[in-house]
């Protein structure tokens, strides 16, 4: 018996044993929650009790992580969580799976959009247009919504089209589940960055008022678990001049670069990103530089020129740099990794970074990008941008002081917050004064056709619906990746070599390249040297002679962790590098000049220089790509990139319109897309480029289409004169007016309307 009881306990040893190895390997692939704060768990109880919250939480306040507590407290609950943006989702799905909550997954976490597509089975539902779509013909959900619990996230972001959308999903749940579920709204109504697009604080503000099914208990938290006591610090004295935020850790000063006589603002910004990197051992991801526009290209030209040669700077040291090809485009997380990030401040939505540098904050943003925001309330943009960081926050102060600021000058360089560079100025004097300081420079069509909000959306569609006529319909999708992987390496101290991969987004260079290859095409079967051609092959010429920036191209270094940085004084070299003609012959050469020559337009150099295989467009694809366009486009008679402007008088001020058309074919315009479907902003842009001809060559009568090459897609513009001076004037009001004034009490009564309509 002694031997069958030491075989068991050495039976149980084993398993228990077993039992907490697994234990062990669980809790390492999936670590315990973060325990709930007081108000936290105050939120918790109330699910618990079956009511519905509102919370208005400040900058990383935790709601996430709130969630995830939710639903490890609950198991049981079919939760659904409908975030505002893309980058969102991914995050919450991916630390459900880091934190073993099944219940929180693909088929759970959403975006408005991408909750349109899965339970409406609407094939544009990833669109305004989709949703626009199931909510006039009030589409039944294909699949039954069965929620017990319902999450809002980013409230203060809702439009109204997204509002009536969120009533739609509560109404279609409860039709399927027999009563409404429990809902929760979160969000804060300081970090509202998309006003531009008719999104409303009053949705979450006056909740109460506008979700009128659901009686709502309100949690207010105050704690950030992302601020530092010193950011908290600032936000509450200089920001908002109230307590309003509680900060739970410590960290450094937050950092104020002004205007210096010896330091060009861009290398002061160098050397804090410097500085902190060795400080704090930071890698290039956990930067970013945050500023109103990265492309504006009237009002605040200045900054936008030491945007870029900070840009400059730091690539040439080096560094990963992430530089979006346009301010209105969503960031690419893939192409973000191992990278410092530059964004406009609305796109930072959402994210987080260790070191965080604002630039533009200062009265002159009133003038160019809040001329009609109160003057005594920081920005809801600023407050975002300057929320993102959770170590070390730098803004940069290189004109007026905020006229929002709650402190004197004096007492902006306490022990909390103070200049980082020898020699720099105290923030001006000179008061700020609501002036203009320089006249607005040309609009581009692109820039008329942008930020256009839902009930401008709307008509601009009900309009265009007549205007255009279906020549060829969608056929066989191009097959062109969106993201290229780039295998880097580095040597250690010790000797090692370490590989890693950076992301680069190309799909933003597929289109340009694409018609650039044609030209090439066009060129071989003709004899002839296109104009447009010969003017890339030289532009390209004259880049890369010039040696000072694309010399990188062929010879890069990349700084890395273990390996010692360029000595902070170090000049940039812009001695020219000899490099062999560039000749454009093959798809690849096609490829890298559309790279080179797009980054030099916009002034940025980060994607040329880490780019080196120009190879993304396989070569079966690009010949379909080219028999498409020679269907449409006669290579004899075709002209391409043919600058166009205007003026258009409006009351008592011009607008200088300016427009780059992509082909001329004897009687034919075209606009080139490669896009997925051709929505409305391509419609709008093709109705602006007619306006712009008509206006220079009223006698020259042309046809107008929209190509799209992915699709083969052809759309006719059909000469509507009356409709096409309404998309004109309806653009032109929408660029200069501004509903961000609009009272609270005009959005609960408008949605309601629009509810009305759509539910009943």
């Amino acid at each position: 018996m002694s031997s069958d009881r030491a075989n068991l306990v050495k039976a149980f040893s084993i398993f228990a044993k077993y039992q907490a190895q697994k234990k062990e390997k669980a809790s390492k692939e999936h670590p315990d929650l973060p325990k709930p704060s007081a108000e936290q768990q105050a939120i918790i109880d109330a699910i618990g009790k079956g009511q519905s919250v509102k919370g208005s939480g400040q900058p990383g306040a935790g709601k996430t992580t709130n969630i995830f507590q939710i639903a490890r407290e609950f198991p049981h609950l079919q939760i659904c969580q409908i975030t505002f943006n893309k980058k969102l989702k991914l995050e919450v799905r991916a630390k459900a799976d880091k934190y073993n909550i099944p219940s929180l997954n693909s088929k759970s976490v959403h975006t408005y959009h991408s909750f349109a597509k899965t339970y409406y089975n609407e094939p544009l539902g990833h669109t305004d247009e989709g949703i626009r779509l199931i909510l006039k013909e009030k589409r039944e959900p294909a699949h039954g919504l069965g929620f017990d619990l319902v999450i809002f996230d980013e409230v203060q972001d809702m439009r109204e089209l997204l509002c009536v959308f969120a009533m739609k999903i509560l109404e279609d749940v409860k039709d399927y589940v027999g009563e409404y579920p429990q809902l929760m709204l979160l969000g804060d109504e300081n970090q509202g960055v998309y006003e531009f697009l008719g999104s409303r604080a009053a949705f979450l503000t006056h909740a109460k008022q506008i979700f009128t099914t659901h009686q709502l208990v309100y949690h207010n938290p105050k704690t950030s678990f992302r601020l530092t006591r010193q950011m908290a610090e600032f936000f509450n004295r200089v920001l908002l001049g109230e307590n309003r935020i509680v900060a739970v850790k410590d960290g450094p000063k937050v950092g104020i670069i002004t205007q210096s006589k010896f330091t060009p603002v861009e290398w002061a910004i160098a050397w804090s990103i410097w500085r902190a990197k060795k400080e704090y051992n930071l890698r290039d991801d956990e930067i970013a530089i945050l500023a109103p526009s990265l492309y504006n290209k009237s009002g605040m030209r200045e900054k936008e020129q030491m945007i870029h040669k900070l840009e400059n700077i730091l690539v040439h040291h080096g560094h990963n740099v992430y530089y979006p090809t346009s301010d209105d485009s969503e960031l690419d997380e893939k192409s973000m990794r191992g990278k410092i990030t530059f964004c406009a401040y609305p796109s930072s939505k959402g994210c987080e970074w260790k070191y965080v540098c604002v630039i533009g904050v200062e009265g002159e943003y009133f003038d160019y990008f809040g001329k009609d925001l109160p003057l005594d309330k920081c920005p809801s943009a600023q407050y975002v941008a300057m929320s993102r960081a959770s170590l070390k926050l730098v803004i940069v102060c290189n004109g007026t002081v905020p006229p929002y600021f709650k402190v004197p000058r004096s007492s902006l360089f306490s022990t909390s917050y103070s200049a980082l560079e020898e020699g720099q100025k105290p923030i001006k004097d000179k008061s700020y004064s609501q002036e203009v300081q320089e006249k607005a420079g040309p609009v581009s069509v692109r820039r008329l056709c942008m930020y256009i909000p839902d009930k401008i959306t709307e008509k601009l569609m009900e309009i265009c619906a007549d205007l255009f006529e279906t020549i060829e319909e969608p056929g066989k999708t191009l097959k062109i990746k969106s993201n290229i992987s780039i295998p880097k390496s580095y040597v250690k101290s010790n000797g090692d070599i370490v590989e890693y991969k950076l992301w680069e987004y190309v799909a933003d260079k597929t289109g340009d390249a694409i018609l650039h290859l044609f030209d090439l095409w066009v060129r071989h079967n003709t004899g002839s040297e296109n104009d447009y051609q010969t003017y890339l092959e030289q532009k390209c010429n004259e880049i890369v002679d010039r040696g000072t920036h694309h010399k990188k191209l062929l010879k890069r270094h990349t700084v890395l962790e273990g390996q010692e940085e360029d000595d902070d004084d170090k000049v940039l070299d812009d001695s020219p590098e000899r490099m062999p003609d560039f000749k454009l012959e093959t798809l690849h050469d096609i490829i890298a000049a559309t790279c080179i020559l797009q980054h030099y337009e916009g002034n940025t150099i980060s994607s040329p220089t880490v780019i080196d295989d120009y190879s993304w467009i396989p070569q079966a694809q690009a010949e379909l790509a080219i028999g498409r366009l020679a269907e449409v486009i006669d290579i004899e008679i075709m002209q391409r990139e043919i600058t166009l402007d205007t003026e258009i008088q409006v009351d008592d001020d011009v607008l200088e319109l300016v427009g780059r058309i992509d082909v001329l074919s004897g009687d034919d315009i075209l606009e080139i897309k490669c896009t997925n479907e051709l929505g409305l902003d391509a419609k709008l842009q093709i109705i602006l480029y007619r306006e712009l001809w008509t206006r220079n060559f009223p006698h020259l009568k042309k046809d107008y289409y929209l190509y799209n090459v992915k699709t083969g897609e052809k759309l006719q513009l059909i000469e509507d004169k009356k409709k096409l001076k309404q998309v004109l004037a309806t653009l032109i009001d929408c660029y200069y007016d501004s509903q961000c004034g609009e009272h609270p009490s005009v959005t609960v009564e408008n949605v309601h309307k629009h509810r009305k309509r759509v539910l009943g």
